[in-house]
């Protein structure tokens, strides 16, 4: 019978305590994904794999992502507009609504004359 709830702190420590052996394990014996899944499942909840990526390298998983995605966003929607034809209608109408919503996030600036 699975728990409803997960104690989440309870997890984190343990998952802290484990850390090195962990590490070590994934890196000297490779172990498959599956193997991990089934060794460390904590590893593949969303709360573990922010803290696990903070663990490895000192940063904020999402706020690492969010920064990543903020700079290259512009170039790949460039890409994506100068290549429209290797993409599908819904890549389109992706690009059409997020149009909509720029044009509508900019307040609107009337020109003054003179």
């Amino acid at each position: 019978m699975k728990k409803k709830e997960k104690d989440m702190e309870f997890i984190r420590q343990k998952m802290d305590l484990t850390f090195c052996l962990r590490r070590k394990e994934i890196v000297e014996v490779e172990p498959t994904v599956l193997e991990v899944q089934e060794r460390w499942p904590a590893l593949f909840l969303e709360e573990q794999i922010c803290e696990e990526f903070c663990r490895v390298t000192t940063k904020d998983l999402l706020w690492t992502f969010r920064s990543a995605l903020d700079k290259y966003s512009p170039r790949l929607l460039r890409l994506y507009r100068a290549r429209k034809g290797y993409f599908n209608q819904d890549m389109d109408s992706l690009l059409e609504k997020l149009d909509e919503q720029v044009v509508s996030a900019v307040p609107y600036i009337p020109l003054q004359n003179g």
